[in-house]
C-alpha cells in the first residue's frame, strides 16, 4: 500500500461506538444485565 491510499475491510459482525459516556454506560449495562450480543461464551 502506497501513503494516500484509503484502504477498507467489510465487516458483519457487531459494532457498537464507546465514544461517549453513555455510549458506556450502555454497553456495560447490556453486559450486566446478561443481554450482551458479544462475548456469549462468558
Amino acid at each position: 500500500m502506497r501513503d494516500g491510499q484509503l484502504m477498507a475491510y467489510r465487516h458483519d459482525g457487531l459494532f457498537y461506538a464507546m465514544d461517549t459516556f453513555r455510549e458506556y454506560r450502555r454497553l456495560n449495562e447490556l453486559r450486566s444485565g446478561g443481554a450482551a450480543p458479544w462475548g456469549a461464551w462468558a
